[in-house]
């Protein structure tokens, strides 16, 4: 007699994809449905006719603990990732889809009259640069680059940097070298340009970076994609 508890354990294991098919396979053979197949069994035979249903909803409900994985099974077939409640045609979210490119369409065209009217101060842009230290990290890399120090020490020596132009109430680029070589003396008048904003910018030269030359290709490019 084959062994009941391994049949029921493969069984157990089936997606509900095979499932469906070890039921159609079931009615060929015998000409009964899943349903009235557990009904026609000798311990049930005196139980009322089985109420009919698909042959999802009797694997369904016949997997008890097992709910979950059929539910995570239907959803990967679906690739929709939905509770099981939803329809297909996704009719609650219609609105929300639509309502969103409406939202989009409107801003492309406000943020396209900003930019077509948008004028910049320059001489201001440059001065903000400036201000904040922002170029201390650039320092800290000349000195890991250079001096071959680690970045750790280099930090440390462009904080006091900053600290000294601080309580000077000066800029990075304003300090000369005599200030800096203060903090570290073995540095020559090639570490100056590292606090000009401008060769800051420009050093970034890797994709995405903010780099000129970097900026016109990427122009470039996105002029070409909206034509």
């Amino acid at each position: 007699m084959p062994d009941l508890n391994k049949i029921i354990d493969q069984l157990s294991k089936l997606t509900v994809v095979e499932a469906a098919d070890l039921s159609k396979k079931l009615e060929e053979k015998w000409g009964v449905t899943a349903a009235t197949a557990v009904a026609a069994a000798p311990a049930a035979s005196a139980a009322a006719p089985a109420e009919e249903k698909t042959d999802f909803t009797i694997f369904l409900a016949a997997v008890g603990d097992k709910k979950i994985n059929v539910i995570k099974e239907v959803r990967a077939i679906t690739g929709l990732g939905l509770p099981l409640s939803y329809y297909k045609d996704m009719q609650e979210d219609k609105n929300l889809v639509f309502d969103s490119y409406d939202v989009l369409m409107e801003s492309i065209l406000i943020t396209n009259e900003l930019i077509k009217n948008l004028h910049s101060n320059k001489q201001r842009m440059l001065s903000l640069a400036n201000k904040g230290y922002t170029t201390a990290t650039d320092f800290s890399d000349y000195l890991v680059q250079k001096k071959n120090l680690s970045f750790r020490e280099s930090y440390k020596i462009s904080a006091k940097i900053v600290n000294y132009a601080e309580k000077n109430n000066k800029k990075l680029d304003e300090l000369s070298i005599d200030e800096i070589k203060k903090v570290k003396n073995d540095l020559n008048r090639d570490v100056m340009k590292v606090f000009n904003v401008k060769n800051s910018v420009n050093l970034k030269t890797s994709y995405g970076g903010t780099s000129i030359k970097n900026i016109k290709k990427m122009i470039s490019k996105l002029k070409k994609e909206f034509k």
